[in-house]
């Protein structure tokens, strides 16, 4: 069998200490950096301070004071819901510290609140710069920022408060493209019934002394995909033939199947109910 020199194998031993030293420097230099972006508080306020502001300056200049100040107030008024909500969970769950993941949660929740804002100030506008703003958003909540906070989170442990914020940024964001949905995107008013009804799935585990929780069979995933395709459909910034034709066919099986997914899965969960 060969050997190396003494001083050989001490330099090969020190060379890979060194190694396995900056390998796990590195790493934890990149866990710091996903894992934490600053208090969970003073981050949800500077997403809001920027909502209010960039969305409030852009719909003075199109639509005037009078319903930048309507928009204002529904905003501000949804967006101290979500504080209220958020500040619950913080203290079921002694959290404190927000990761990359929760910052995109918080965002996701935080178009729900610009739509909220938008039905409040009648504003109408389908086709004009609310129409394409709320689509946008809600485009860009519903796929990149909710297929990246996942991975994200995983990266660097998934939380109980992580869990929670982001099946309620899901609810919350898709309560409110169903109202806007009815409010300019001529769906039925009916077809608010399924995100409403959802919300008794947190209140049962509420009342169980328990956060939300996300997760779930696929056909229940198949449902909420197609209940938020027909919204983005509903608000889509276009005048074309094919988007009331579609509406008129999907609105009730796809609107009626989601209504029957939630009441089976909320019939499961108080069947397993100790």
């Amino acid at each position: 069998m060969s050997t190396f020199p003494r001083n050989f194998q001490t330099e090969f031993n020190d060379l890979e200490k060194v190694e396995l030293y900056v390998m796990d420097a590195t790493s934890f230099a990149t866990r710091s950096c996903v894992s934490s972006v600053g208090s969970l508080i003073h981050t949800a306020q500077k997403i809001e301070l920027a909502t209010i502001v960039s969305t409030g300056l852009v719909l003075w200049r199109t639509y005037g004071l009078r319903l930048a100040f309507r928009y204002l107030a529904g905003l501000i008024l949804a967006l101290a819901v979500q504080r209220v909500c958020l500040s619950a969970m913080m203290r079921k769950t002694g959290a404190q510290d927000a990761s990359l993941a929760d910052v995109l949660t918080l965002s996701r929740a935080t178009t729900g609140a610009v739509l909220a804002g938008l039905v409040v100030s009648g504003i109408r506008d389908r086709v004009g710069r609310a129409g394409r703003l709320s689509w946008w958003m809600i485009l860009l909540g519903a796929t990149i920022c909710d297929w990246l906070d996942g991975p994200l989170a995983r990266r660097v442990g998934a939380t109980q408060l992580g869990s929670a914020l982001d099946i309620e940024a899901d609810s919350w964001l898709t309560l409110w493209s169903a109202a806007s949905a009815v409010a300019w995107g001529d769906l039925p008013r009916w077809c608010l019934l399924p995100p409403i009804l959802r919300y008794l799935d947190p209140l049962f585990d509420l009342r169980r002394g328990k956060l939300p929780h996300g997760g779930g069979p696929w056909w229940s995933r198949m449902t909420g995909t197609a209940q938020m395709l027909l919204f983005l459909t509903a608000l889509a910034p276009v005048n074309r033939r094919w988007r009331q034709r579609t509406l008129s066919l999907a609105a009730l099986p796809v609107s009626g199947g989601q209504c029957i997914t939630i009441v089976v899965l909320l019939a499961r969960k108080m069947l397993k109910q100790p």
